[in-house]
């Protein structure tokens, strides 16, 4: 019997990690998680376990930057749920902030996204691009103003972001 880890929560939301038999479908397709594909870094990072974190980079470093089979790092999964302790402690052990995952998103985009905004802050703190898009031309900007999160919406308009990068229309979640 295989088990499955899905990112659950309110309609739209990607936070709050659940574990068991039956698998969770994400709102966000490319964030359903399978426990098989992923090592243990990844694992920590999306339950919020910040001591198991810690304990796997003091004995593997490398593992900072290590990709699942869709390309997401432990920074990205910790995000999508909303671990902000994990963030922190990615962040501030220098792990790339501006990795892509499958589908060209960064860690930044997919806190935005999935409305993470303490996440997003750690992010923009730590020198994470706030101009990067995904696959479909999306920028952090583009999801915040899809969520209608304006003080995020404020925060990247700040930091000089190009209004005027054009995308595909985001889906409704």
């Amino acid at each position: 019997m295989r088990r499955f880890i899905g990112l659950g929560g309110k309609q739209g939301q990607c936070s709050g990690a659940k574990v068991g038999i039956k698998q969770n479908i994400h709102p966000l397709s490319e964030y359903k998680v399978q426990d098989w594909q992923l090592e243990k870094i990844h694992k920590a990072a999306l339950a919020g376990d910040v001591v198991e974190v810690h304990q796997i980079l003091s004995q593997k470093e490398r593992a900072l930057n290590d990709t699942d089979k869709k390309n997401r790092t432990a920074l990205h999964l910790a995000c999508a749920s909303g671990h902000q302790e994990v963030v922190t402690l990615l962040a501030e052990r220098k792990c790339e902030l501006d990795i892509r995952d499958g589908r060209g998103k960064t860690a930044l985009i997919m806190a935005v996204q999935c409305q993470e905004e303490k996440c997003a802050n750690i992010l923009l703190e730590h020198g994470a691009d706030p101009k990067a898009a995904d696959v479909n031309g999306n920028t952090a900007l583009h999801y915040a103003a899809h969520h209608v999160m304006i003080s995020r919406a404020e925060k990247l308009l700040s930091l000089s972001v190009n209004v005027d990068v054009k995308s595909k229309v985001l889906n409704k979640t």
